[in-house]
């Protein structure tokens, strides 16, 4: 019967302990931590920290620009905050806010400016006035430009720009040579 009585004292001063220890880390100022609070240090760990103290002390004299970079480091509590994502008002105000641990998503990906169309040959400068004398192996067909009157067969090199690739009855093809591209005029029938 003794020994569990002596259990149970041992195990109600330890509740004792505990609670006046927790009272005391409750009341203690913020900047200190539960752990200063409770002096349960030993010599060498107390003679350690006046060392330090005192070479700090002396450091500080020295320098007193390390003095007010001491002074502006932050507390561990203040370092932890700055490692916390920002909470929005309403998570702040509402704990039982839905938030997610996912990553959020990547910014949306703008797509690419379309490539602008390839280039184009201008239209045609020239307009069909008639034929001459169809009977010969290489006919030649009128051409007007503005003012300018043209007399082309097939082969010959207009204006340094078209080139005439073929006449028949009823179109002449030019080739519009910067751009490699064929255009067509058409022969308008000649009253038949």
């Amino acid at each position: 019967m003794s020994s569990v009585l002596l259990r149970r004292s041992v195990l109600g001063m330890c509740l004792i302990a505990t609670i006046a220890l927790s009272v005391k880390a409750w009341r203690a100022p913020e900047g200190q931590s539960a752990m200063a609070a409770v002096s349960v240090a030993r010599h060498d760990a107390a003679s350690m920290a006046s060392s330090v103290r005192s070479t700090a002390r002396h450091d500080r004299a020295k320098s007193p620009g390390k003095a007010t970079q001491a002074a502006s480091e932050k507390t561990s509590n203040e370092k932890l905050a700055a490692l916390r994502k920002p909470m929005s008002l309403e998570s702040r105000n509402n704990p039982f806010a839905a938030s997610s641990w996912l990553p959020p998503p990547p910014p949306p990906v703008q797509a690419a400016p379309e490539p602008p169309p390839p280039p184009t040959a201008p239209p045609v400068p020239y307009v069909y006035l008639g034929k001459l004398d169809g009977s010969t192996l290489k006919p030649r067909v009128f051409l007007s430009s503005g003012d300018q009157l043209l007399i082309v067969s097939q082969g010959e090199v207009v204006d340094g720009q078209y080139r005439v690739e073929s006449i028949s009855d009823a179109d002449i093809v030019l080739m519009y040579l910067p751009l490699n591209q064929r255009q067509v005029i058409s022969m308008q029938s000649e009253g038949k």
